[in-house]
């Protein structure tokens, strides 16, 4: 049996407790806190993690992994006071489509994962058991009931999403083996099941561009403005034979990332 005490000037914040078996870590290993808490729980086999590792914030609220159910957002919303934009509307909708927010770092508990855990731009996009995104240290599943945040280890990529879109920077390798990011500005256009999708692609922060996306159907749009580095999708999540248009995007200078469904369904 393992134990391991952490300590600061001689008091003991936290400690850890396991089993090892032929120099292997086997069994339920626990973490906790200095009040008692469970800070996190896994089980391995032989040296593997058998399942997910279970996070827990110091008071006892779930942290990873967590299911966050979609919420359905008005036809129109407008900026808060901590909005920096020329317009203050940041969706309007005047199509039959409807909006779903399935993630943002700036919910509550969300909130909370975001500053205990390394979120960045898009690693991967795969369709495993389910749509799967890989985004620093955690992985981000999309189910039909919500999206479960869970911890990210060695991610296998079943099959990669083909019909993803990035924009606004192109990346130049040199031949000295260095890379150039060179930004794209402009207006580029593309298709989908639920219409043409448009994106204005301007300047943002060092690290951000804007990229506006508006979708048009039968002659009616619906416009996202509040959008920074920007990656869409379509993707069939409930197997209903009719993709959804997924649209995440990631503000690198604020470490603000958003992920929406657009669906006629």
């Amino acid at each position: 049996m393992w134990f391991r005490f952490y300590e600061e000037k001689f008091f003991i914040t936290a400690w850890e407790t396991g089993y090892y078996k032929n120099d292997l870590k086997n069994g339920l290993w626990l973490e906790y806190y200095e009040n008692g808490n469970i800070r996190s729980k896994a089980e391995y086999f032989n040296g593997r993690l058998s399942e997910q590792r279970y996070r827990f914030s110091i008071d006892g609220d779930t942290l990873l992994p967590i299911l966050i159910k979609p919420k359905l957002l008005p036809n129109i919303i407008t900026a808060t006071n901590d909005e920096t934009l020329e317009d203050d509307t940041l969706i309007m909708n005047n199509t039959d489509l409807k909006v779903y927010l399935l993630l943002d770092l700036e919910d509550s508990i969300v909130k909370l994962i975001g500053k205990r855990f390394r979120i960045e731009g898009i690693y991967s996009i795969c369709q495993n058991d389910y749509l799967t995104i890989t985004t620093g240290d955690i992985n981000i599943k999309v189910t039909p009931t919500g999206t479960i945040i869970y911890e990210q280890f060695d991610t296998i990529c079943n099959k990669k999403i083909a019909d993803k879109f990035g924009t606004n920077v192109k990346v130049k390798v040199l031949k000295d083996g260095d890379y150039e990011v060179i930004p794209e500005y402009g207006k580029k256009r593309f298709k989908s099941r639920l219409g043409k999708i448009e994106v204005d692609r301007q300047s943002g922060c060092i690290d951000t561009g804007r990229n506006p996306i508006k979708i048009t159907r039968n002659s009616k749009t619906l416009l996202f403005n509040d959008i920074g580095n920007l990656v869409f999708f379509e993707f069939d999540s409930d197997n209903d034979g009719k993709k959804e248009l997924y649209i995440l995007t990631y503000f690198t200078c604020m470490g603000r990332l958003e992920f929406y469904k657009v669906d006629d369904k």
